[in-house]
């Protein structure tokens, strides 16, 4: 793949919503050999998000978190902070899909503290107060789930 083809695509990505499919996974997988050619490790984080919310919404929980992982890893301190957010927003979904409330309470809770307001409005806001929501209200925090969803916007 061509840097500049690369380079589009990954923007093209940025703007829409996740497609999860066959072919999505292999587009997904041509930019992340490309990133990793490339030594572009921010680029390589947010790809291996993807990748981790499309193993999600298949039911592959062990490979989500593997991906999960491996963004963690390859996010550095310049890359993008709402990327560094996604990372979290998908973690939190996935520890909540495994059952892992209070894990999720911290995850989310820790991320939303790092919120910037200033920042544009982005889903992995809504998706960390809907997770931590959802699990208060498993751990049987009703008044906090129900303050927490009144937060999404």
């Amino acid at each position: 793949m061509s840097d500049q083809r690369a380079i589009s695509l990954f923007e093209q990505l940025e703007s829409q919503e996740q497609e999860v499919s066959r072919e999505a996974d292999r587009r997904l997988d041509s930019l992340l050999d490309w990133s990793i050619r490339s030594q572009d490790s921010c680029r390589m984080a947010r790809i291996h998000s993807w990748r981790a919310h499309s193993h999600l919404v298949r039911g592959i929980l062990d490979s989500s978190m593997i991906e999960l992982d491996k963004a963690k890893r390859a996010f550095q301190g310049a890359c993008d902070s709402l990327h560094y957010m996604s990372i979290q927003g998908n973690l939190s979904a996935t520890l909540l899909e495994l059952g892992e409330f209070e894990a999720v309470v911290d995850v989310t809770q820790g991320s939303l503290a790092l919120w910037n307001e200033d920042w544009p409005k982005a889903t992995s806001r809504n998706g960390l107060l809907t997770n931590r929501a959802i699990a208060k209200a498993y751990m049987g925090d009703m008044d906090g789930a129900l303050a927490g969803f009144k937060d999404v916007r």
